[in-house]
C-alpha cells in the first residue's frame, strides 16, 4: 500500500514545498533582494540593509507588512472582481513554475507540448492584469490599464517567437525535451545560430512583460500615480507584488531552460559526470544510491539558482542603464523592430540554420577532439 501511495505523496510534497510553491517563493524573494541590492549598487546606493543579513529578509518583511495592512476597496469598484484577479494573478506564475526544470531535466509537471500551455498562461496573465485595472473603476488607473494592455500584447509576440524558435531548433515543444536536446548535443541552445539574438529578444520582451524600466510606463508613479494597481492595498497588493517576483523568477527560469540548459551544469560537456549523477532518473532510487540522488537534487537546485540569479542581474542592469520610454516609443520598438527581426530569424532558422549550425559544430569538434563529446 505504501509503495502505491508513495509517488503521489512525493508529488504533493514536491508541489507544496520543494521544488514547488515554497521553494519558488523563497527563491523569488531572494531574487528580489538581489535585484534591489544590485540596482542600488549601480546607482551608488545601499539598498535593503537592516532586516536580516544585509537586508536579505526585507522582501519577506515587505510582503508580511502588506498582508497586515488595511484592505480598502472603492465603493464603485467590482469588489469580487478585484479579489479574484488578485488570487489568479498569484496562481498563474506559481502554476507556470511547476513546468520549469529545477531539480531535474523536467519540471514537477511535464508533458509533450507543454510549451504551448506556458505561452497560453503568459497571455492569460496579461489579460488578468488588464482586468485588475478595469475592475478598480478608477479614472486615474485607466491610462495605466490601457497602457499595460498595449504593452503586454505587443511584447507577447516577440517573446513567443523566441520560445518557439528554440522549439523549432530542438524539434521539441516540451521544455524537458529542449533541456534533453541540450544535454544530448553537449551544448546550450545559446551556442546555436541565431539563438543569441533570440535570447536578447527574450530578455528585452521579458523586461517589458515584467513592466520594469525602461518599460515601466504602465505603473509610472511620477506620471500616473502607480497605474493600474493604484486602488489595490493590503492583501491584494501583497499578492500582486509577490506575483511580480514570481513572474521574474519564471522569466529567468524559463530563459535558463530554453537557452542555457536549465539546471544542467558542467555535465553538459562531461557525459561521464552526467552518467554518475543519473541525469533524468526518477527520484525513487534504491537506498544504496539514494545519496547520489540527493547530491543530484542539491546540485541541480544550485545550478537553477545561479542561472536565474545571473539573468536577474541582467534585468537589473537593463533597469539601471535605460531611461523610461514614452508609450509610442516602446510600442514602435516592438512592432517595427522586435517582431520583424524575430519573424525573419524564424524563417532563417527553419530553412538554413540547422544544417549550417551542425556543420560548424562538427568542424569545432574536429578541431578539439574529445572536448565537446
Amino acid at each position: 500500500m505504501l509503495a502505491v501511495w508513495a509517488p503521489w505523496l512525493l508529488l504533493i510534497l514536491g508541489i507544496l514545498f520543494f521544488p514547488g510553491i515554497g521553494f519558488c517563493i523563497s527563491i523569488a524573494l531572494f531574487d528580489e533582494w538581489i535585484d534591489r541590492k544590485f540596482y542600488a549598487a549601480l546607482q551608488d546606493r545601499i539598498g535593503p540593509l537592516h532586516t536580516g543579513f544585509k537586508g536579505i529578509l526585507q522582501p519577506l518583511a515587505d510582503f508580511l507588512k502588506l498582508m497586515t495592512n488595511e484592505d480598502i476597496e472603492p465603493k464603485a469598484a467590482d469588489k469580487w472582481g478585484m479579489r479574484i484577479v488578485a488570487v489568479i494573478g498569484l496562481t498563474i506564475p506559481l502554476l507556470a513554475l511547476l513546468f520549469v526544470p529545477i531539480i531535474n531535466i523536467s519540471g514537477i509537471l511535464s508533458f509533450e507540448a507543454d510549451l504551448l500551455l506556458l505561452s497560453f498562461l503568459t497571455t492569460i496573465l496579461a489579460l488578468v492584469i488588464y482586468l485588475a485595472g478595469w475592475f478598480s473603476a478608477n479614472k486615474l488607473a485607466m491610462p495605466g490599464t490601457m497602457r499595460v494592455a498595449s504593452q503586454l500584447l505587443s511584447y507577447e509576440i516577440p517573446i513567443l517567437m523566441a520560445m518557439f524558435a528554440v522549439a523549432l531548433r530542438t524539434e521539441s515543444l516540451s521544455v524537458a525535451g529542449i533541456v534533453t536536446w541540450q544535454l544530448e548535443h553537449h551544448r546550450p541552445v545559446l551556442f546555436s545560430l541565431p539563438m543569441v539574438i533570440f535570447f536578447l529578444i527574450f530578455l528585452l520582451s521579458s523586461q517589458a512583460e515584467l513592466e520594469r524600466s525602461p518599460f515601466d510606463i504602465p505603473t509610472a508613479e511620477t506620471e500616473i500615480v502607480g497605474g493600474w494597481e493604484v486602488e489595490y492595498s493590503g492583501k491584494k497588493l501583497a499578492f500582486f507584488r509577490l506575483s511580480a517576483d514570481l513572474q521574474m523568477l519564471y522569466a529567468a527560469g524559463l530563459g535558463a531552460a530554453l537557452f542555457l540548459g536549465g539546471p544542467i551544469g558542467v555535465e553538459i560537456w562531461i557525459p561521464s559526470f552526467a552518467d554518475w549523477l543519473g541525469t533524468g532518473a526518477s527520484l525513487a532510487q534504491p537506498a544504496g544510491v539514494m545519496w547520489v540522488g540527493a547530491i543530484r537534487i542539491a546540485y541541480y537546485a544550485l545550478m537553477f539558482a545561479i542561472k536565474t540569479t545571473l539573468i536577474v542581474l541582467v534585468f537589473s542592469t537593463m533597469r539601471a542603464l535605460m531611461a523610461r520610454l514614452r508609450i509610442e516609443q516602446f510600442l514602435e520598438f516592438s512592432w517595427k523592430w522586435l517582431i520583424p527581426v524575430s519573424l525573419g530569424l524564424m524563417i532563417v532558422t527553419f530553412f538554413w540554420v540547422p544544417w549550417l549550425d551542425n556543420t560548424l559544430w562538427s568542424k569545432f569538434e574536429a578541431l578539439f577532439p574529445g572536448g565537446a563529446t
